[in-house]
Protein backbone atom coordinates (compact mmCIF):
# COMPACT_ATOMS: atom_id res chain seq x y z
CA UNK A 1 0.00 0.00 0.00
CA UNK A 2 1.21 3.58 -0.85
CA UNK A 3 1.61 6.02 1.13
CA UNK A 4 -1.22 8.82 0.72
CA UNK A 5 -2.01 11.01 3.82
CA UNK A 6 0.15 13.60 3.63
CA UNK A 7 -2.46 16.69 3.06
CA UNK A 8 -0.61 19.48 1.23
CA UNK A 9 -3.29 22.48 2.18
CA UNK A 10 -3.69 21.60 5.44
CA UNK A 11 -0.24 21.17 5.95
CA UNK A 12 0.61 24.70 4.79
CA UNK A 13 -2.61 26.60 5.86
CA UNK A 14 -2.13 25.08 9.03
CA UNK A 15 1.86 26.41 9.97
CA UNK A 16 0.91 29.98 8.65
CA UNK A 17 -2.52 30.12 11.52
CA UNK A 18 -1.98 31.75 15.03
CA UNK A 19 -4.13 31.40 17.42
CA UNK A 20 -6.44 34.16 19.32
CA UNK A 21 -8.28 34.68 22.29
CA UNK A 22 -11.65 34.55 22.70
CA UNK A 23 -14.19 37.48 22.67
CA UNK A 24 -18.42 37.36 22.62
CA UNK A 25 -20.38 38.00 19.62
CA UNK A 26 -24.13 37.21 18.11
CA UNK A 27 -25.70 33.91 17.18
CA UNK A 28 -28.67 33.28 14.75
CA UNK A 29 -30.84 30.26 13.78
CA UNK A 30 -28.36 27.73 13.46
CA UNK A 31 -28.58 23.85 13.75
CA UNK A 32 -26.43 20.75 13.15
CA UNK A 33 -28.01 18.91 10.33
CA UNK A 34 -25.47 15.96 10.80
CA UNK A 35 -22.45 15.05 13.62
CA UNK A 36 -20.19 12.90 11.90
CA UNK A 37 -18.67 9.70 13.46
CA UNK A 38 -15.47 7.95 13.07
CA UNK A 39 -17.37 5.26 10.82
CA UNK A 40 -18.53 4.39 7.65
CA UNK A 41 -21.04 7.86 7.53
CA UNK A 42 -17.48 9.60 6.82
CA UNK A 43 -15.18 12.09 8.54
CA UNK A 44 -13.50 15.55 8.44
CA UNK A 45 -15.25 17.24 5.80
CA UNK A 46 -13.16 20.04 3.95
CA UNK A 47 -15.39 21.62 1.32
CA UNK A 48 -18.72 22.65 1.32
CA UNK A 49 -21.94 20.91 -0.02
CA UNK A 50 -23.48 21.18 -3.44
CA UNK A 51 -26.81 21.26 -4.42
CA UNK A 52 -27.93 18.08 -6.92
CA UNK A 53 -31.00 17.18 -8.47
CA UNK A 54 -34.80 17.45 -6.69
CA UNK A 55 -33.83 18.54 -2.70
CA UNK A 56 -30.70 16.08 -2.27
CA UNK A 57 -27.24 17.65 -1.20
CA UNK A 58 -23.90 16.19 -1.80
CA UNK A 59 -20.41 16.82 -0.27
CA UNK A 60 -17.07 14.77 0.33
CA UNK A 61 -15.33 13.81 3.41
CA UNK A 62 -11.10 13.45 3.29
CA UNK A 63 -11.34 10.45 5.72
CA UNK A 64 -13.69 8.09 7.32
CA UNK A 65 -15.82 5.41 5.18
CA UNK A 66 -15.33 1.67 5.04
CA UNK A 67 -11.75 2.15 3.93
CA UNK A 68 -11.08 5.02 5.97
CA UNK A 69 -9.63 7.38 3.08
CA UNK A 70 -12.73 9.32 2.27
CA UNK A 71 -16.39 9.20 1.32
CA UNK A 72 -18.91 11.07 -1.39
CA UNK A 73 -22.00 11.30 0.89
CA UNK A 74 -25.84 12.56 -0.11
CA UNK A 75 -27.34 14.34 2.56
CA UNK A 76 -31.42 14.40 1.84
CA UNK A 77 -34.16 17.27 2.35
CA UNK A 78 -34.83 15.80 5.84
CA UNK A 79 -31.00 15.64 6.83
CA UNK A 80 -30.11 12.09 6.44
CA UNK A 81 -27.13 11.70 5.84
CA UNK A 82 -25.98 8.52 3.63
CA UNK A 83 -22.46 7.67 1.96
CA UNK A 84 -22.80 7.14 -1.91
CA UNK A 85 -19.16 6.14 -2.81
CA UNK A 86 -16.22 4.80 -0.52
CA UNK A 87 -12.50 5.42 -1.71
CA UNK A 88 -9.69 3.23 -1.15
CA UNK A 89 -12.40 0.40 -2.45
CA UNK A 90 -9.93 -1.01 -4.87
CA UNK A 91 -6.32 -2.08 -4.35
CA UNK A 92 -3.56 0.53 -3.25
CA UNK A 93 -6.58 3.09 -4.24
CA UNK A 94 -6.81 3.18 -7.86
CA UNK A 95 -10.07 4.43 -7.18
CA UNK A 96 -8.46 7.96 -5.23
CA UNK A 97 -8.68 8.77 -1.64
CA UNK A 98 -8.83 11.20 0.20
CA UNK A 99 -11.16 13.88 -1.75
CA UNK A 100 -10.13 17.47 -0.83
CA UNK A 101 -12.39 19.03 -3.23
CA UNK A 102 -15.80 19.11 -3.29
CA UNK A 103 -18.10 17.21 -6.17
CA UNK A 104 -20.07 18.91 -9.09
CA UNK A 105 -23.64 17.64 -10.26
CA UNK A 106 -25.06 17.14 -14.10
CA UNK A 107 -28.51 16.91 -15.30
CA UNK A 108 -28.29 13.47 -15.01
CA UNK A 109 -27.82 13.28 -11.28
CA UNK A 110 -23.54 12.29 -11.55
CA UNK A 111 -21.44 14.11 -9.28
CA UNK A 112 -17.73 14.54 -10.66
CA UNK A 113 -14.46 15.33 -8.57
CA UNK A 114 -11.08 14.93 -7.24
CA UNK A 115 -9.33 13.26 -4.76
CA UNK A 116 -5.61 14.42 -3.80
CA UNK A 117 -4.08 10.92 -3.59
CA UNK A 118 -4.62 7.63 -5.02
CA UNK A 119 -4.60 6.66 -8.48
CA UNK A 120 -2.67 4.47 -10.73
CA UNK A 121 0.62 6.99 -9.61
CA UNK A 122 -0.80 7.96 -6.23
CA UNK A 123 -0.98 11.48 -7.37
CA UNK A 124 -4.68 11.97 -7.67
CA UNK A 125 -8.01 11.55 -9.72
CA UNK A 126 -10.61 12.68 -11.75
CA UNK A 127 -13.97 11.10 -11.32
CA UNK A 128 -17.22 10.17 -11.82
CA UNK A 129 -19.81 8.87 -9.31
CA UNK A 130 -23.08 8.30 -10.68
CA UNK A 131 -26.51 8.39 -8.66
CA UNK A 132 -26.62 4.60 -8.14
CA UNK A 133 -22.63 5.12 -6.22
CA UNK A 134 -21.02 3.89 -9.04
CA UNK A 135 -17.77 5.46 -9.71
CA UNK A 136 -15.72 5.70 -13.16
CA UNK A 137 -12.55 7.13 -12.82
CA UNK A 138 -12.02 9.58 -15.83
CA UNK A 139 -8.29 10.33 -15.49
CA UNK A 140 -5.44 9.33 -13.25
CA UNK A 141 -2.60 11.77 -12.38
CA UNK A 142 0.84 10.84 -13.56
CA UNK A 143 2.35 13.18 -11.29
CA UNK A 144 4.82 15.10 -13.71
CA UNK A 145 3.55 17.19 -16.76
CA UNK A 146 0.44 16.76 -16.30
CA UNK A 147 0.17 17.74 -13.10
CA UNK A 148 0.05 16.21 -9.45
CA UNK A 149 -2.60 16.41 -6.35
CA UNK A 150 -5.79 17.97 -7.65
CA UNK A 151 -7.43 20.36 -5.13
CA UNK A 152 -10.60 22.31 -5.44
CA UNK A 153 -13.83 21.84 -7.29
CA UNK A 154 -14.01 21.02 -10.84
CA UNK A 155 -15.52 23.30 -13.19
CA UNK A 156 -17.60 21.88 -16.68
CA UNK A 157 -18.36 24.53 -19.37
CA UNK A 158 -20.90 24.56 -21.93
CA UNK A 159 -19.98 21.95 -24.15
CA UNK A 160 -19.44 19.31 -21.30
CA UNK A 161 -15.09 19.98 -20.44
CA UNK A 162 -13.93 20.08 -16.89
CA UNK A 163 -11.49 22.17 -15.55
CA UNK A 164 -9.44 22.65 -12.42
CA UNK A 165 -6.25 22.85 -10.55
CA UNK A 166 -2.95 20.90 -9.06
CA UNK A 167 -1.19 22.18 -6.56
CA UNK A 168 1.93 20.51 -7.76
CA UNK A 169 2.85 18.96 -10.92
CA UNK A 170 3.27 20.66 -14.62
CA UNK A 171 7.12 21.22 -14.89
CA UNK A 172 10.14 21.83 -13.09
CA UNK A 173 9.32 24.45 -10.60
CA UNK A 174 6.67 21.59 -9.79
CA UNK A 175 4.21 24.36 -8.42
CA UNK A 176 1.07 23.87 -9.92
CA UNK A 177 -1.38 23.66 -13.03
CA UNK A 178 -4.40 24.28 -14.51
CA UNK A 179 -5.94 21.36 -15.99
CA UNK A 180 -8.68 20.48 -18.80
CA UNK A 181 -10.51 17.35 -19.45
CA UNK A 182 -11.79 17.33 -22.22
CA UNK A 183 -15.43 15.62 -22.93
CA UNK A 184 -13.38 13.12 -25.01
CA UNK A 185 -11.82 12.23 -21.80
CA UNK A 186 -8.00 13.41 -23.04
CA UNK A 187 -6.24 15.47 -20.23
CA UNK A 188 -4.25 18.96 -21.28
CA UNK A 189 -2.50 21.72 -19.41
CA UNK A 190 -4.20 24.93 -19.39
CA UNK A 191 -1.21 26.52 -17.78
CA UNK A 192 1.44 25.32 -15.68
CA UNK A 193 2.52 27.63 -13.26
CA UNK A 194 6.21 28.75 -12.70
CA UNK A 195 6.54 29.69 -9.21
CA UNK A 196 7.89 33.78 -10.24
CA UNK A 197 5.67 36.87 -11.49
CA UNK A 198 2.71 34.00 -12.38
CA UNK A 199 1.97 32.85 -8.96
CA UNK A 200 2.71 29.21 -7.40
CA UNK A 201 0.76 26.70 -5.63
CA UNK A 202 -3.37 27.12 -6.82
CA UNK A 203 -5.36 25.65 -3.65
CA UNK A 204 -8.65 26.06 -5.39
CA UNK A 205 -10.78 25.64 -8.72
CA UNK A 206 -11.20 28.38 -11.40
CA UNK A 207 -14.36 30.21 -12.28
CA UNK A 208 -14.80 31.03 -16.32
CA UNK A 209 -17.25 33.95 -17.73
CA UNK A 210 -19.16 34.33 -20.79
CA UNK A 211 -16.24 34.44 -23.04
CA UNK A 212 -14.65 31.34 -21.94
CA UNK A 213 -11.40 32.91 -20.05
CA UNK A 214 -10.72 31.14 -16.30
CA UNK A 215 -9.43 33.14 -13.59
CA UNK A 216 -8.56 32.14 -9.80
CA UNK A 217 -5.44 32.65 -7.19
CA UNK A 218 -2.91 30.95 -6.27
CA UNK A 219 -1.42 30.62 -2.38
CA UNK A 220 2.33 31.65 -3.36
CA UNK A 221 4.32 33.15 -5.86
CA UNK A 222 4.06 36.49 -7.54
CA UNK A 223 6.50 39.27 -7.40
CA UNK A 224 6.17 39.51 -3.14
CA UNK A 225 5.68 35.48 -2.86
CA UNK A 226 2.40 35.88 -1.14
CA UNK A 227 -0.02 34.96 -3.94
CA UNK A 228 -1.79 36.67 -6.73
CA UNK A 229 -4.90 36.78 -9.22
CA UNK A 230 -4.46 35.19 -12.33
CA UNK A 231 -6.39 35.24 -15.75
CA UNK A 232 -5.83 32.88 -18.32
CA UNK A 233 -7.06 33.72 -21.91
CA UNK A 234 -9.38 31.37 -23.78
CA UNK A 235 -6.48 31.03 -25.96
CA UNK A 236 -4.41 29.75 -23.01
CA UNK A 237 -2.80 32.91 -22.34
CA UNK A 238 -2.11 34.33 -18.45
CA UNK A 239 -2.04 37.24 -16.99
CA UNK A 240 -1.23 38.19 -13.72
CA UNK A 241 -4.40 40.52 -12.59
CA UNK A 242 -3.13 41.68 -8.86
CA UNK A 243 -0.28 40.43 -7.11
CA UNK A 244 -0.42 40.62 -3.35
CA UNK A 245 2.13 42.24 -1.14
CA UNK A 246 1.18 41.02 1.90
CA UNK A 247 -0.02 44.15 3.51
CA UNK A 248 -3.02 45.72 3.95
CA UNK A 249 -4.09 44.34 1.16
CA UNK A 250 -3.76 40.67 2.08
CA UNK A 251 -1.78 37.32 1.87
CA UNK A 252 -2.16 34.02 0.95
CA UNK A 253 -5.55 33.48 -0.85
CA UNK A 254 -6.65 30.00 -0.37
CA UNK A 255 -10.23 30.29 -2.26
CA UNK A 256 -11.78 30.45 -5.09
CA UNK A 257 -12.97 33.72 -6.51
CA UNK A 258 -16.79 35.02 -7.61
CA UNK A 259 -17.38 37.26 -10.82
CA UNK A 260 -20.13 39.68 -10.96
CA UNK A 261 -22.17 40.99 -13.73
CA UNK A 262 -19.15 43.65 -14.95
CA UNK A 263 -16.30 41.58 -14.83
CA UNK A 264 -15.21 42.55 -11.06
CA UNK A 265 -13.80 39.54 -8.58
CA UNK A 266 -14.16 38.98 -4.99
CA UNK A 267 -12.64 36.70 -2.52
CA UNK A 268 -10.59 36.55 0.65
CA UNK A 269 -7.27 36.19 1.39
CA UNK A 270 -5.92 34.31 4.21
CA UNK A 271 -3.46 36.37 5.77
CA UNK A 272 -2.23 39.98 5.56
CA UNK A 273 -4.47 42.74 6.52
CA UNK A 274 -4.08 42.67 10.27
CA UNK A 275 -2.25 39.37 9.92
CA UNK A 276 -5.55 38.05 9.87
CA UNK A 277 -7.17 37.75 6.31
CA UNK A 278 -9.40 40.08 4.06
CA UNK A 279 -12.56 40.49 1.88
CA UNK A 280 -11.65 41.93 -1.63
CA UNK A 281 -12.83 43.40 -4.39
CA UNK A 282 -10.18 43.10 -7.80
CA UNK A 283 -11.63 45.97 -9.85
CA UNK A 284 -11.99 45.11 -13.64
CA UNK A 285 -12.16 48.90 -14.82
CA UNK A 286 -9.17 50.11 -13.21
CA UNK A 287 -7.10 46.99 -12.65
CA UNK A 288 -6.98 47.95 -8.48
CA UNK A 289 -8.05 45.82 -5.79
CA UNK A 290 -10.21 47.34 -2.84
CA UNK A 291 -10.51 45.92 0.43
CA UNK A 292 -13.66 45.39 1.54
CA UNK A 293 -13.29 44.38 5.13
CA UNK A 294 -9.82 43.42 7.69
CA UNK A 295 -10.36 40.68 9.69
CA UNK A 296 -9.53 40.92 13.57
CA UNK A 297 -10.22 44.47 14.03
CA UNK A 298 -12.35 43.73 17.16
CA UNK A 299 -10.75 42.90 20.30
CA UNK A 300 -9.42 39.55 20.59
CA UNK A 301 -10.80 39.05 16.80
CA UNK A 302 -14.33 39.40 17.69
CA UNK A 303 -15.18 38.97 14.12
CA UNK A 304 -13.40 36.32 12.78
CA UNK A 305 -9.88 35.24 11.43
CA UNK A 306 -8.29 33.97 8.94
CA UNK A 307 -11.01 33.22 6.33
CA UNK A 308 -10.06 30.04 4.12
CA UNK A 309 -13.71 29.54 2.27
CA UNK A 310 -15.16 31.29 -0.49
CA UNK A 311 -17.64 33.89 -0.09
CA UNK A 312 -21.64 33.78 -1.66
CA UNK A 313 -23.35 36.70 -2.34
CA UNK A 314 -26.92 37.04 -2.28
CA UNK A 315 -29.22 39.10 -4.47
CA UNK A 316 -28.77 42.18 -2.39
CA UNK A 317 -25.62 41.99 -2.71
CA UNK A 318 -24.30 40.63 0.61
CA UNK A 319 -21.72 38.58 1.06
CA UNK A 320 -21.56 35.62 3.65
CA UNK A 321 -18.09 33.47 4.32
CA UNK A 322 -16.76 31.29 7.15
CA UNK A 323 -13.51 32.24 8.85
CA UNK A 324 -11.11 29.36 10.35
CA UNK A 325 -9.93 31.19 13.93
CA UNK A 326 -11.67 34.21 15.79
CA UNK A 327 -15.11 34.52 17.32
CA UNK A 328 -15.84 34.25 21.24
CA UNK A 329 -14.27 30.58 21.58
CA UNK A 330 -11.17 31.46 18.10
CA UNK A 331 -13.00 28.24 16.69
CA UNK A 332 -14.44 30.37 13.57
CA UNK A 333 -17.30 32.28 12.89
CA UNK A 334 -20.26 32.51 9.83
CA UNK A 335 -20.24 35.65 9.14
CA UNK A 336 -21.81 38.08 6.72
CA UNK A 337 -20.62 41.57 5.10
CA UNK A 338 -23.60 43.82 4.17
CA UNK A 339 -23.87 45.31 0.81
CA UNK A 340 -23.40 48.70 3.44
CA UNK A 341 -20.17 47.95 4.34
CA UNK A 342 -21.18 46.70 8.05
CA UNK A 343 -19.67 43.43 8.94
CA UNK A 344 -21.55 40.60 11.26
CA UNK A 345 -20.80 37.59 12.97
CA UNK A 346 -24.02 35.31 12.74
CA UNK A 347 -22.60 32.57 14.42
CA UNK A 348 -19.42 31.57 16.58
CA UNK A 349 -18.17 27.93 16.57
CA UNK A 350 -18.14 26.18 20.16
CA UNK A 351 -17.45 22.83 19.93
CA UNK A 352 -20.07 20.53 19.72
CA UNK A 353 -22.03 22.81 16.95
CA UNK A 354 -18.79 22.73 14.88
CA UNK A 355 -14.94 23.78 14.89
CA UNK A 356 -12.92 25.79 12.31
CA UNK A 357 -14.80 25.50 9.03
CA UNK A 358 -12.07 25.14 6.29
CA UNK A 359 -12.73 24.98 2.25
CA UNK A 360 -14.91 25.17 0.11
CA UNK A 361 -17.53 27.43 1.10
CA UNK A 362 -21.06 27.65 2.15
CA UNK A 363 -24.17 27.04 -0.02
CA UNK A 364 -27.01 29.48 -0.26
CA UNK A 365 -30.18 28.39 -1.03
CA UNK A 366 -33.63 30.09 -3.00
CA UNK A 367 -34.65 30.89 0.77
CA UNK A 368 -31.42 32.65 1.75
CA UNK A 369 -30.66 29.85 3.92
CA UNK A 370 -26.60 28.68 4.35
CA UNK A 371 -25.47 25.20 4.33
CA UNK A 372 -22.14 24.11 5.67
CA UNK A 373 -19.76 22.30 7.24
CA UNK A 374 -16.60 22.11 9.54
CA UNK A 375 -13.95 19.53 9.73
CA UNK A 376 -13.74 19.47 13.74
CA UNK A 377 -16.11 19.25 16.33
CA UNK A 378 -19.48 18.03 16.78
CA UNK A 379 -18.98 14.50 18.48
CA UNK A 380 -15.69 15.33 20.77
CA UNK A 381 -14.89 11.92 21.52
CA UNK A 382 -13.36 11.29 17.56
CA UNK A 383 -10.72 12.11 15.29
CA UNK A 384 -7.84 14.36 16.34
CA UNK A 385 -9.56 18.12 15.87
CA UNK A 386 -11.30 17.11 18.08
CA UNK A 387 -14.46 15.74 16.90
CA UNK A 388 -14.88 14.73 13.36
CA UNK A 389 -17.02 17.29 11.65
CA UNK A 390 -20.46 18.63 10.78
CA UNK A 391 -22.72 19.44 8.33
CA UNK A 392 -24.84 22.58 9.49
CA UNK A 393 -27.70 25.37 8.40
CA UNK A 394 -27.90 28.74 9.19
CA UNK A 395 -30.79 30.95 8.79
CA UNK A 396 -29.84 34.78 8.85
Amino acid sequence: MKSIRVHSLATVVVVLLTALAPSPASAQAFKVLHAFGKGTDGQTPFTGLIQGSGSNRYGTTVYGGAGQYGTVYKLSSTGKESVLYNFCSKTNCADGADPEGGVIPDSQGNLYGTTGFGGTHNDGIIYKISSSGRETILYSFKGGTDGKQPLGSLLEDSKGNFYGVTIFGGGSANVGTVFKLAASGKESIVYRFTGGTDGAKPFSGVIQDSQGNLYGTTYEGGASGNGVIFEISSAGTESTLYTFTGGADGAAPATSLILDSEGNLYGTASAGGNGNGTLFEWVKATGNLNVLYTFCSRSNCADGSTPLQAVVQDTHGNFYGTTYFGGSDNYGTVFEFASGGTETVLHNFSGTDGIHPYEGGLLLDSNGTLYGTTPDGGNLSCGEGPGCGVIFKLTP
